[in-house]
């Protein structure tokens, strides 16, 4: 019997210290687990810190990009601007240039020379000249602006600098031809003020041209008696001073100030036309001869049109 309980003993005894073993496993394996979440849990709060770095540094280089581009754009909306403004004003030139031209056209006498719209029209050509060179070298050089449309770009900015240069050329021919006409006229009543240096250089050495001509080939081949007429000395300057009246009287035109013109009124009001009081409207066109309307398009009031 003590025998017996000995082993029983014994066999509880074991019993007890696998528990003990299994109870110090289990504990040992939440102890792991435990750990190991703890581990988990502070890697993964190391990542969300370091995700929420991330996203401050991308956000803060988004707003750095948000800040070029609206610079980049703020910059092409001032080139932009610049060159709608440059537009506007060659426009504005070209507009004034057409008006000159036909004043000058439909006036049968010389008018006052535009000198400041040549010089900004000049000047407006020479920028367009220059960015046209900047272009075509940019094309040249890099195969990005190698595009046809580019090209064609190209093209019409140099199409449209001809244009203006044809129209100061138009200008120039149309006061060259009145200029000429009646050249003797303007010298006879000293309207220098209405030319520019190169028209009254021009005008002087016409005239000593014209009348050498008239003394060297055509005196000299008329016969004596027809060379006499209106000479009454003997004495060779006057004879030369009277041949010179007469040179002066062949080639003196005078331009027709009776021609019929269409008079456009910038302003209505009453106007004294041929001695008479006109009411006239705003904007109103009337045929009249021009010298009733003389001084006022001298002085800008009307146009001819």
């Amino acid at each position: 019997m003590s025998q017996d309980y000995s082993d029983e003993m014994e066999e509880v005894k074991k019993q007890f210290d696998k528990k003990v073993v299994r109870k110090a496993a289990n504990e040992d394996d939440e102890e792991d687990e435990d750990t190991e979440n703890f581990s988990n849990h502070k890697h993964s709060n190391i990542l969300s810190n370091k995700s929420k770095k991330g996203r401050r540094q991308q956000d803060t280089q988004n707003e750095y990009d948000l800040y070029d581009e609206l610079g980049d754009l703020a910059s092409e909306n001032a080139d932009k601007n610049d060159n709608e403004e440059e537009d506007n004003n060659l426009n504005q030139d070209i507009d004034l240039i057409i008006k000159v031209i036909t004043q000058e056209k439909y006036c049968p006498d010389i008018i006052l020379y535009q000198q400041q719209i040549i010089d900004d029209l000049f000047e407006l050509i020479q920028n367009q000249e220059m960015q046209i060179k900047e272009f075509e070298q940019s094309i040249n050089d890099d195969k990005k602006f190698q595009h046809p449309k580019n090209k064609f770009l190209q093209d019409l900015m140099k199409e449209e600098c001809e244009r203006v240069k044809y129209l100061i050329k138009l200008y120039t021919r149309t006061r060259l031809f009145k200029i000429q006409k009646y050249y003797m006229n303007i010298i006879k009543h000293s309207k220098y003020d209405y030319l520019n240096l190169q028209e009254k250089e021009f005008v002087k050495n016409y005239a000593a041209l014209r009348q050498q001509i008239f003394q060297n080939h055509l005196l000299k081949t008329l016969p004596q008696n027809f060379k006499d007429i209106g000479i009454e000395s003997d004495d060779q300057e006057t004879n030369s001073q009277v041949q010179k009246q007469n040179f002066e009287k062949i080639q003196t035109e005078v331009p027709n100030q009776d021609k019929a013109v269409f008079v456009k009124f910038k302003q209505g009001g009453n106007y004294d036309i041929d001695g008479q009081q006109v009411q006239i409207e705003e904007g109103e066109i009337i045929m009249v001869a021009y010298k009733h309307i003389k001084t006022l398009h001298q002085n800008l009031d009307v146009d001819l049109v």
